[in-house]
């Protein structure tokens, strides 16, 4: 069976518009690995995409404790807003000025070998679940009010 012309061509639906920089298939994410709080608010000043957050970074990482993490999630979510007002009213039509910086955890229990027992996963899941759940509470939107506008925290 052939086809004959029935099905739109996706050409017809593409954009003309360039993407921002940090999305071009030429682009090269540059992640840092940092220690503590500082080192994420360095990383996102210094223009880097995102962050790895760990602990005992000689010991080639562990997870970082609960209030490091919060502290980082803080500091990042301050750096996105301070691009964000560096952009001006119209952040969001100038991508490039206001691009995203991402935050992540590392997921260790301990230096040494990669390799864990079936405690060591469960303490990882563990972690992950925490540090989700704290995200998910201090994550912060702005919803449309029939008076306005509005902040909410989920």
């Amino acid at each position: 069976m052939r086809l004959t012309g029935s099905a739109p061509s996706l050409r017809q639906h593409t954009t003309t518009a360039p993407a921002p920089a940090w999305r071009h298939p030429d682009h090269v994410v540059l992640e840092t690995c940092v220690e503590d709080v500082e080192g994420v608010r360095i990383s996102a000043r210094a223009g880097a995409d995102r962050a790895e957050l760990g602990a005992n970074l000689t010991a080639a990482g562990t997870t970082p404790s609960i209030g490091t993490v919060e502290a980082a999630i803080f500091a990042a979510a301050e750096q996105v807003e301070q691009r964000r007002a560096q952009a001006g009213a119209h952040w969001a039509d100038k991508p490039e000025a206001a691009a995203p910086f991402g935050l992540r955890i590392l997921i260790r229990p301990r230096g040494g070998s990669f390799v864990y027992d079936a405690d060591e996963g469960r303490a990882m899941i563990a972690d992950v679940r925490r540090i989700a759940t704290l995200a998910l509470e201090m994550a912060e939107f702005t919803r449309p009010q029939a008076t306005g506008g509005g902040r909410a925290t989920l």
